[in-house]
């Protein structure tokens, strides 16, 4: 069974999870000796803090920083806390699958983008003033529900080999 309160406990453990850290007043980490026991009565606090402030500087002098005196870490027994802190891992390199060999595309998928793009390369011209015959706008029209058609059934009727579907 731990002496320790549950208060102390917690300051050793922020103690050894945080070394750098800066405590005002007493260190959670002193121990009291038996001679000083807490008594019933509450004492004042100490009159000297555990960082000294600096003396005032002169108003023309700029201003100096003082380094801060950090207590060691205590020794705590580490069946009293557990610790959050990840296990350091080794750095692996990282190889990047291999890619996918390329397959050539089939006479469906390209007729498919020629329809569309024949669909826009119409818009394209009649966004900049070009005056053509209706016919012409109704075969771009067809063109591009064509093409758009075709390059859907290809997609359905022929999924990647090695796509499982969506996978979470």
């Amino acid at each position: 069974m731990s002496t320790l309160s549950d208060d102390e406990r917690f300051a050793a453990m922020i103690a050894a999870e945080f070394p750098d850290a800066v405590f005002h007043g007493q260190p959670p980490h002193s121990q009291a000796s038996p001679s000083t026991q807490p008594s019933a009565q509450p004492t004042a606090p100490p009159a000297t803090p555990m960082i000294a402030e600096p003396p005032p500087a002169p108003a023309d002098a700029a201003p100096v920083i003082e380094p801060i005196s950090v207590a060691p870490p205590p020794s705590v027994d580490p069946g009293l806390f557990r610790v959050w802190t990840p296990p350091e891992e080794p750095e692996e390199e990282f190889v990047p699958p291999p890619t996918p060999v390329a397959t050539p595309w089939s006479t469906e998928g390209k007729v498919g983008v020629g329809l569309i793009g024949f669909a826009v390369a119409m818009v394209l011209l009649a966004a900049f003033g070009a005056t053509m015959p209706l016919w012409v706008a109704i075969v771009s029209g067809a063109a591009l529900f064509g093409g758009t058609a075709l390059l859907l059934r290809r997609l359905a009727k022929s999924p990647p080999p090695d796509d499982d579907g969506a996978v979470l």
